[in-house]
């Protein structure tokens, strides 16, 4: 890289250009998933941005592949590239809340824990994950589920506009009147199309209490409770997300001596609304299942957002795939339970979540997100530590990879992009149905022909 350029660049630049050499650099490039130790040729920390535009056009006039980090949770490892260039996009984190209208403006460096934080000052929430350590550029440019979904919609359904760095170098402010086919793109297109530098939501009134917690089932009951489950979602309101998740326990409180240790499954509510009344919603669900421990009340929804954060084991390896289910059976759960059986590594989540309301109710074109008639979706998270054999390595994938086999009977062969990782070669034709690739690669033709942002799943030029 010619020294003269860069400087030039620094000095054009309000933020930071790091280079190998200098001490920022090991820590910025380092991601959530510790199975990628990549080296980009420099990291650009933009502070604004007409800083984003500059290194855009900069990584453009030198070849330099480019890469966008937002909070660094890519399942692949996406956020950090090799012998290009770095987009780390963490300074633009500006949270500005406007409680006349109940708006929100990020930055697209923001994690969803400082974002909501900040609105429950004020007992307002966005729809976003269950991790608060993510970024909301990729959670919301690929879709976002999480724990207000059935009430409010995926974070794309809340998103009113954003500001965006083309591969041109232009700084576009989008919405549904202006660049229309751009803004339906980034709802659930991935960072295929720029470089979102701020999103704009709509916030909910939803308080900061929350009906939430898990009730804790062995796996000598796990078939029945499933199956409870299952008779139950149809029958629920919209202001109750329910997620069943297959984990090992940890060996601290509250979880008793016995159960330290070994795969359980949690069946978790969150009910948004009047706290009696999430309790008599889950009042039936509670009474048909045998619990090994119930774990369920009023809870801050900080505490709900927090709570699984353990759960994403930073600086371990990492991989995961998905799929929607449109149904549900006894022969399904009699599966997913087998299957628990015979983990690998105590570091898995198997996760399953009834959708509809809400999310069903946004018509399947109308953002980039096409899935919306999906029952439930059937997520594979696993982790394995630093210091595992490759042999090891392997054999945690095939049981993942063995899992979403044996579940396919029950698929709509559709998948969560956000959530699908490197052992998924098909990852586009699972994310993206036909006529919703055919037009997302029309757009990228338009807004990006040469290809500069290489999401994941990957969008090609028409």
């Amino acid at each position: 890289m010619d020294p003269a350029a860069l400087a030039t660049l620094q000095a054009q630049l309000t933020g930071e250009v790091v280079l190998p050499n200098s001490d920022p650099y090991d820590d910025l490039r380092q991601l959530s998933n510790g199975r990628y130790d990549r080296h980009p040729a420099l990291i650009v920390c933009p502070s604004n941005t007409q800083d984003v535009a500059l290194a855009v056009q900069f990584a453009q006039a030198y070849q330099l592949p480019l890469a966008l980090r937002s909070g660094g949770h890519s399942a692949i490892g996406a956020s950090v590239n090799d012998a290009g260039m770095t987009l780390d996009l963490r300074r633009l984190n500006q949270v500005e809340i406007d409680l006349a209208t109940h708006t929100v403006q990020v930055g697209s460096g923001a994690t969803v824990g400082l974002v909501s934080q900040a609105l429950q000052e004020h007992g307002l929430a966005v729809p976003f994950g269950a991790i608060s350590s993510v970024g909301v550029g990729g959670i919301t440019t690929g879709g976002g589920f999480g724990w207000l979904m059935r009430k409010y919609g995926l974070t794309i359904d809340n998103l009113v506009a954003a500001e965006i760095v083309t591969a041109d170098g232009v700084i576009r402010h989008v919405d549904a009147n202006t660049d229309p086919d751009l803004f339906w793109a980034i709802r659930g297109g991935g960072g295929n199309f720029g470089v979102v530098t701020r999103f704009t939501y709509q916030a909910h009134a939803i308080g900061t209490m929350v009906y939430s917690g898990p009730l804790v089932i062995t796996l000598d009951n796990a078939v029945a409770a499933l199956q409870a489950l299952r008779e139950f979602a149809p029958t629920i309101p919209d202001e109750l997300t329910l997620w069943a998740t297959f984990a090992a326990l940890p060996p601290m409180p509250p979880f008793p001596p016995h159960l330290h240790g070994q795969a359980v499954l949690l069946l978790e509510g969150c009910y948004v609304g009047d706290l009696e009344r999430g309790a008599q919603v889950l009042a039936p669900l509670r009474a048909a299942v045998s619990a090994e421990l119930d774990l369920m009340g009023p809870m801050p929804y900080m505490v709900r957002m927090t709570m699984i954060d353990g759960m994403a084991h930073p600086g371990f390896h990492h991989e995961a795939t998905n799929t929607f289910l449109h149904s549900l059976p006894d022969t399904a759960i009699e599966t997913l339970v087998a299957q628990v059986a015979a983990m690998t590594t105590p570091l898995i989540a198997v996760q399953v979540a009834p959708i509809g309301a809400a999310v069903a109710r946004v018509l399947p074109d109308a953002t980039a997100f096409a899935h919306r008639d999906a029952a439930y979706l059937l997520w594979l998270p696993l982790a394995w530590t630093p210091d595992s054999s490759a042999a090891d390595a392997a054999r945690h994938t095939r049981w993942m990879v063995d899992t979403l086999m044996a579940m396919q009977p029950y698929s709509t062969g559709g998948a969560y992009g956000n959530a699908l990782g490197g052992e998924d070669a098909d990852a586009v034709q699972r994310a993206y149905p036909p006529t919703t690739y055919a037009r997302l690669q029309t757009i990228k033709q338009s807004y990006d022909p040469a290809n500069v942002f290489q999401g994941y799943p990957p969008i090609l030029p028409a």
